[in-house]
């Protein structure tokens, strides 16, 4: 693994254990982190981050701060941001992380791309509201249940793993719109991190699990991917 693949590696896995915790607090964070910029285009990406969905905030926050700096994007300037605002515990995090190994990365318990913020609990209760499964509750919360497990973090890098480049074939199958597939081309390239970071975006964006699991699975069969299908079973 070459060092640029384990700083991305430790860069996913910073923003994704970070902006879960973060909650409502990314947006002192995130201003703080942009503040070299004229108070319109501050006004512009803060605009980007505040339309996406509250649960996406925080984890869109760190990604619109790492697009914005480009080349010049360095990961060790959210420690002191995150110490600013009394998020030390965080900013603590965030150092293990960066400090760490790449073994430790990949045998990480939480998959090689780090824990990934959920939804929130009038989220999750959304979700469950909404399910279609049959049967009566405790089947409905068992289907749920599996559904979950399938589509946990560590089988969707499993996934990623399998399907690697061929990743935007998936994404158009899955009905992924050309923008959110440009942004994870500019973002991650034909990688599996890029497939990964398409699953999840997928996943977090969806409410009943249980249905999205047999499109996923369809999805892979007509792909003829019968190995990353295995992982789903």
């Amino acid at each position: 693994m070459t060092k640029k693949h384990t700083d991305i590696l430790r860069t996913n896995k910073v923003f994704r254990d970070v902006s879960k915790p973060l909650g409502e607090n990314w947006k002192p964070v995130f201003e703080s982190l942009i503040s070299d910029l004229s108070p319109e285009q501050r006004r512009i990406e803060l605009g980007k981050v505040e339309r996406e969905k509250p649960f996406m905030q925080s984890y869109k926050s760190l990604m619109t701060w790492k697009e914005i700096r480009g080349e010049a994007f360095d990961i060790r300037q959210l420690i002191p941001a995150l110490q600013a605002f009394g998020l030390k515990e965080l900013a603590q995090k965030a150092l293990n992380i960066l400090d760490s190994d790449k073994d430790a990365l990949l045998n990480s318990s939480d998959g090689a791309l780090g824990t990934l913020p959920k939804m929130s609990p009038s989220a999750s209760s959304q979700v469950t509201s909404g399910s279609t499964a049959s049967g009566d509750g405790s089947a409905r919360n068992k289907n749920t249940a599996n559904a979950e497990e399938l589509l946990d973090d560590r089988h969707l890098l499993q996934i990623a793993k399998k399907i690697g480049c061929d990743w935007e074939l998936l994404a158009r199958g899955l009905n992924v719109t050309n923008g959110e597939i440009a942004e994870i081309l500019k973002e991650e390239g034909k990688t599996y991190q890029g497939c990964f970071k398409l699953l999840w975006n997928w996943r977090e964006s969806k409410g009943n699990l249980s249905e999205e699991l047999e499109t996923l699975v369809a999805q892979l069969e007509k792909m003829n991917r019968a190995d990353a299908v295995e992982l789903l079973k």
